[in-house]
């Protein structure tokens, strides 16, 4: 049995480099050939030339396949994120209450009830809108690392928050 090794980074992407070698890293089979030690990527039965040539390829254009991918999953997570900060001052089940009423409220003409429940939508909409410039910072990293490490900052919307209540919106009337 013949074993190809490469010194890589624990950011790397070691399946797109085991898939330049021409592996199936879909087939379970493949994955049992395949390891990392933290320091080395170790391929069983292939040879070191064709790791070496994949590797090549995979670092001469990180961008394809590395980097793109990299920035997608952060902006996930950014998002999945921001979901959150949302749904720590405003949960899911509250959020389809202030729906409700705002659809009611459209449709009664509430007009006062419809500006106290849109400062509550605008918010969620500015924070949504803050995620997308992050994806424009995302775009012009070029550093796995940094992208890993790249965080939101929501703390300027805890002070805009509008402290919005089913309660207050229940209350108006006109």
């Amino acid at each position: 049995m013949q074993l190809a090794f490469i010194k890589v980074s624990i950011y790397d992407d070691m399946k797109r480099i085991a898939e330049l070698c021409g592996l199936d890293v879909e087939d379970p089979d493949v994955h049992r050939t395949i390891r990392y030690n933290g320091k080395l990527l170790l391929i069983d039965d292939i040879e070191q030339e064709v790791l070496e040539a994949a590797f090549a390829e995979y670092k001469a254009d990180l961008e394809t396949h590395l980097l793109q991918e990299a920035r997608k999953s952060r902006s996930e997570s950014i998002g999945e994120l921001a979901s959150g900060f949302i749904n720590t001052r405003y949960t899911l089940f509250r959020q389809q209450f202030f729906q409700a009423l705002f659809t009611e409220a459209i449709a009664l003409g509430l007009a006062n009830r419809i500006a106290y429940i849109r400062g509550l939508l605008n918010w969620c909409k500015s924070v949504v809108e803050y995620t997308a410039t992050l994806d424009d910072e995302l775009e012009s990293i070029v550093s796995a690392v940094d992208i890993e490490h790249f965080e939101p900052d929501f703390s300027p919307f805890e002070e805009s928050d509008p402290q919005v209540t089913i309660k207050g919106a229940l209350a108006i009337e006109d």
